[in-house]
Order: structure tokens, then sequence, then C-alpha cells
């Protein structure tokens, strides 16, 4: 997969914070946040020819895909929102206009799903499948969701060859 100098996972997940509207009582926890870190991930992949968003990688977790450093980053909040101002100073800067374009799509389709249903779509998805495996739900894994994986899956939903 081409990565070149990519902005990261972080910048693409201040971006998402920041389309959250202020003081309105909606938000995004970090389970949800993972879930539109990773499609941000698999329609850039599948849009540019196998070009990611970011650098980081994604993992199959119990609960869907996850970037363990967002993870980390956020993973105070536990399972309440996620303070929108809570960004990296100067990370928006990181992205260019191509990557707002597919942000701006995927908060478009995927930004009003709750997280548990963003997980569940996820789960039904090949390319969660297939990096879980046979496990049992539940159980720990940190399989990374393969590249070429999120491009081929994602490439034949948008009728792509």
């Amino acid at each position: 997969m081409k990565s070149g100098n990519l902005p990261s996972v972080h910048a693409v997940a201040d971006y998402f914070l920041s389309k959250v509207p202020m003081g309105n009582g909606d938000g995004v926890t970090n389970l949800k946040l993972q879930k539109l870190v990773y499609y941000a991930q698999a329609w850039s992949v599948a849009l540019r020819d196998g070009r990611p968003m970011f650098s980081e990688r994604m993992e199959a977790w119990a609960s869907g895909p996850v970037c363990p450093p967002l993870y980390r980053r956020f993973k105070k909040y536990r399972w309440q929102l996620i303070d929108p101002s809570d960004l990296k100073d100067g990370s928006l800067k990181a992205l260019g206009e191509d990557d707002i374009n597919i942000l701006d799509e995927v908060w478009k389709e995927y930004g009003r799903f709750s997280a548990t249903e963003l997980s569940a779509l996820a789960h039904r998805e090949d390319p969660w499948r297939i990096a879980y495996g046979d496990l049992p739900q539940g159980s720990a894994c940190d399989q990374e969701i393969l590249l070429d994986g999120m491009r081929d899956f994602y490439q034949k939903k948008l009728g792509h060859p």
C-alpha cells in the first residue's frame, strides 16, 4: 500500500470532532470515533487506488475496528462523550482538500449512526470479520485489518473492478 507523507489518525479524529456541534447534547464517544476513522481509512484506500488516509494500523478488536494510539488518547473518556475541543494543536493543518472531501463524505454517511450501530455494521463486513477470524464473540484480538482487504471490499461495494 502507498503511504508517503500521510496525516496521522489524530488529525482525522480531530476533523470528526470538529464536526460535532457544541452544546446541543450530541457528541462522539471513543467507540464511535474508532469506527469513523476506520471508515475514513477504508474509503480512502478504495477511492484513491490504495492510498491510506493515515499510517497507523487498524485492529480487529471485539468491539470492532480500533486504532490503538487513538484509543489510548481518548480512553480517559471511557463510554462518555469526548470533549469536542480536545484537539491536538495544529493537527487539522495536515489534511489536504482530497482528505477533507473523503472525511466529509464519511461523516455524511456514517456520522448519524450510534457507536453500537457502527460497530454492528463493521462486524458484518469482511475486513473486520477476516481479521477477527473464528474467535468466540467478545474475545480479545489485536489482528491488523489489512489495507488490501479494505480496498478490495469497499471497491466492490462501489462497483469498482
